[in-house]
């Protein structure tokens, strides 16, 4: 096991690409793949690993967001689904209001005409 504090080299290639020393892979559990980020604050870099990002994702995470978020869509949801009832009890209201036949009176006559309804 790594100390707490310990001091690890690399060289930059002329690629720009850096071998990470084997030590700092296992300490960090890197995997080939892994993707890395490097935060830079004023003249330090922070290496972030894919275990370290999921660790504070996973801290920040309260379910809050979560629920607010279903409850909003939820209530979105309604509001569209009363329109839409709302909208349609418009065009029924019309259609009985202009005498004209409605849907299910259209096919019972096609289907009595056909003789596929008494």
């Amino acid at each position: 096991m790594i100390p707490l504090v310990s001091l690890h080299f690399g060289t930059v290639n002329s690629q720009g690409r850096v071998v990470l020393p084997v030590e700092v892979r296992r300490a960090l559990d890197i995997q080939a793949g892994d993707r890395l980020d490097f935060v830079i604050e004023a003249d330090v870099v922070h290496l972030v690993t894919p275990r370290m990002r999921a660790q504070a994702l996973w801290a920040k995470n309260d379910g809050g967001d979560a629920g607010d978020s279903t409850r909003d869509v939820r209530a979105a949801r309604t509001k569209d689904q009363t329109k839409v009832v709302a909208r349609w009890g418009r065009i029924d209201a019309a259609v009985a209001e202009s005498g004209a036949k409605s849907e299910d009176e259209i096919a019972d006559e096609v289907l009595a005409a056909l003789g596929l309804k008494p």
